[in-house]
């Protein structure tokens, strides 16, 4: 019996080793290009090491951690700062903000299939709220 055990734990510890570094590595599903079916605006995601890299092809970009803090947007008259957190693999929230003001939250959704994302909007200022919908690249 303890050799049944030992021979599991040796068995899992190698398959630790050899797997955490792929894991590690696992690109997260907000990650590509995505297009709006409403815009020809191409964005792109790239998460790595608990941050994310976003950028517009109008210009607008950001480089933002994941655990909520603010980091500066660039290209963009009406948002200054952002913060972004990821809930999950598939989901990510960002909160625009100007002079330290939140005014716009965004959530990101890709669904199971990866190919698709649901953005859902609201506007803190005016109280208008929206939804459209995403295709990746």
């Amino acid at each position: 019996m303890m050799r049944i055990s030992i021979k599991w734990s040796l068995n899992a510890l190698v398959a630790c080793i050899v797997l955490l570094p792929l894991l590690a590595t696992a690109q997260s599903a907000i990650d590509g290009r995505w297009r709006s079916k409403d815009s020809d605006e191409i964005v792109s995601f790239r998460t790595e090491s608990g941050s994310v890299t976003m950028a517009a092809s109008s210009g607008v970009g950001y480089t933002a951690k994941l655990d909520g803090s603010d980091a500066p947007v660039k290209g963009d008259k009406d948002v200054d700062t952002v913060s972004v957190v990821m809930l999950d693999n598939g989901t990510l929230v960002e909160t625009n903000k100007k002079s330290g003001k939140e005014w716009l939250t965004m959530r990101m959704q890709v669904d199971s299939s990866g190919r698709t994302a649901k953005v859902t909007w609201n506007n803190l200022k005016t109280g208008k709220s929206g939804i459209y919908e995403m295709l990746k690249q």
